[in-house]
Formats: structure tokens, sequence, C-alpha cells
């Protein structure tokens, strides 16, 4: 539900326990964290996020609303924008096709 920003930001950190990789999860745990108000963990998670793959648009227009952009969203310049708020208890990737 839109609002419940610490089960939302709950529901990304049993995420991101059960799979550290997915990047996706540390968008949306900054982002729940943004909305708390908790910006410097927020842009840890982002941080966390562009480690694992520094290309993320996400990640890297979050942590630029956060001014300051950080090293990696300094270096890497995108017009990309940030894109509506999707509801973060939907933390867990998309299940893959199973081979034919």
């Amino acid at each position: 539900k839109l609002g419940e920003h610490q089960r939302a930001l709950d529901d990304c950190d049993a995420c991101l326990q059960a799979d550290p990789s997915f990047v996706r999860g540390y968008e949306r745990r900054g982002d729940a964290l943004v909305a708390l108000g908790r910006r410097e963990e927020a842009r840890a998670a982002f941080e966390a996020g562009l480690k694992l793959q520094p290309s993320h648009a996400g990640c890297m227009a979050s942590l630029k609303g956060l001014g300051g952009g950080g090293k990696q969203a300094v270096n890497q310049s995108r017009d990309s924008a940030k894109k509506p708020a999707t509801d973060p208890s939907t933390c867990a990737p998309a299940p893959t096709k199973a081979a034919a």
C-alpha cells in the first residue's frame, strides 16, 4: 500500500537478504529510506546498487536527486529522469522462464 514506507523498507531488506545482487532492491530500499527521511542511509543504498551495476539509471537518478550526485553518478552523466515510484513490496525479481 502507498505510504507504508517502513513496511516497504522491511520488504526490501528481506529481498536483499535473499538476493544481495538484486540491484532494483537497493533502488527501492533507497526510495523507502528517502520517504522516511533517512537520506544518508538512502544514499548508501543507491551507491550499493551502483557498485553492482554502475549504469543503473534508477539508482543514478535517485542518488543525483539527493544532491551531490556521488562519484559514480557524476562520472556517468545520464539524462534519465527518475521513474515513478513502484510498489516496493514487489522487490523480488520476476520469475524466469524454464529452459525448454
